[in-house]
């Protein structure tokens, strides 16, 4: 065996099935043990064969996990086998305050918003998860070889009482009951603190961050984490654009991401994939939210932030709610310039409402207003 070329091991090594995953769920995998470690004993070039397969992505990474990364990784310089990362965090308190009730969602009522102290708390312990991953790179890059080419993904932000246990989720936590929850943390989404403790750290090209879960971030979490990421070209993310409560923070969240993609710098980033997702499809019997500035020029800042920042940018997907100053002002209009110099692909998904609150498709026979419908909908979702 170790006559044979590294590239070769290499290429064996890479159809060898870690796990038998027969029977079990995706997410259940990593309660298999793995078949690899023995076969990194047969010779060295095998060793860095299953080092370097092992070590290429870790899926999923946890907040409480990484001591044990940090000291398995940074050993004989494996961190430079890390092409992806997906960061799960952990909060340190309960998603769960809950009151005994006789309804039928598992006898539980969730309290309608968080309270600034618990606000604050997880505001905290999200801050940390996110400054001691960057401290890690940071600090491997200070040493020796920091990551190199590396995807880092931004997934989960769970409470103790979500994470799942090898036998299924933890007591006390159900698919059905989180659906509650959504409104109670739209006045308090999650926030990066103290950004100027977090370091710069390069070699990471990709940033990744998809909401799916109940628990949400704020939209200026991803060009706070993109601050600090000097070597990212391509960033892909998806968030949720919508304010169940009608509490006015997608307003506040659109306005503050528009003003950071218009003033910040991101001299690296080439590729953005920015999709702003609305169920507007399902609410078409309620009035669109006015989602301009109250200042003059009134503006839709999304739009206005997407047409400067687009200019360095080789490739645009933007989904989401979107008006005719993306595409030019009145200035621009007449220009015969070109708007946007460096741009190779743009895909755009725009929602059928506009960002002054009206709709870009109308039912012509339609002779009422069904607002009075809406109301009675919302007060029903929100009890």
């Amino acid at each position: 065996m170790e006559s044979l070329p590294q590239v070769i091991v290499d290429h064996i090594a890479s159809y060898v099935e870690a796990r038998d995953l027969t029977g079990i769920y995706a997410h259940d995998f990593r309660s298999r043990p793995s078949c690899l470690p023995n076969l990194a004993t047969l010779s060295r070039k095998w060793q860095y064969a299953i080092e370097r397969r092992t070590f290429r992505s870790m899926h999923p990474l946890t907040s409480d996990e990484l001591e044990e990364f940090e000291r398995i990784l940074g050993k004989y310089d494996r961190q430079s086998y890390l092409r992806r990362l997906y960061y799960t965090i952990y909060l340190d308190s309960a998603m769960s305050y809950r009151v005994p009730n006789n309804d039928m969602n598992g006898g539980v009522y969730v309290k309608k918003n968080e309270s600034a102290e618990e606000q604050g708390r997880n505001n905290q312990s999200f801050s940390d998860a996110i400054h001691k991953l960057f401290a890690i790179f940071k600090s491997w890059e200070d040493q020796s070889q920091g990551v190199v080419n590396l995807s880092l993904s931004l997934g989960n932000v769970l409470a103790r009482d979500q994470i799942r246990t090898p036998n299924g989720p933890r007591p006390g936590y159900d698919e059905l009951t989180g659906i509650k929850f959504q409104p109670r943390f739209e006045k308090s989404l999650l926030r990066i603190v103290d950004l100027d403790k977090i370091p710069l750290v390069r070699g990471i090209v990709q940033f990744i961050a998809q909401q799916r879960v109940p628990r949400p971030i704020h939209f200026l979490v991803i060009t706070d984490i993109l601050s600090k990421l000097p070597d990212a070209h391509t960033v892909n993310t998806e968030l949720r654009d919508e304010d169940v409560t009608h509490s006015n923070s997608r307003r506040r969240q659109r306005h503050a991401l528009g003003f950071a993609l218009q003033n910040g710098s991101f001299p690296a980033l080439r590729t953005l994939k920015l999709h702003l997702k609305n169920d507007v499809d399902t609410k078409q019997a309620s009035r669109p939210t006015n989602l301009l500035t109250d200042s003059v020029p009134v503006i839709d800042p999304i739009s206005e932030g997407l047409r400067h920042f687009s200019h360095q940018l080789t490739k645009l997907d933007f989904e989401g709610a979107i008006e005719a100053t993306f595409f030019w002002t009145d200035s621009m209009f007449y220009s015969p310039d070109s708007h946007w110099p460096n741009l190779q692909e743009l895909i755009v998904r725009f929602l059928r409402e506009t960002p002054s609150g009206g709709w870009y498709f109308k039912d012509r026979n339609r002779s009422h207003d069904d607002e009075e419908v809406a109301q009675a909908l919302r007060a029903l979702i929100n009890r």
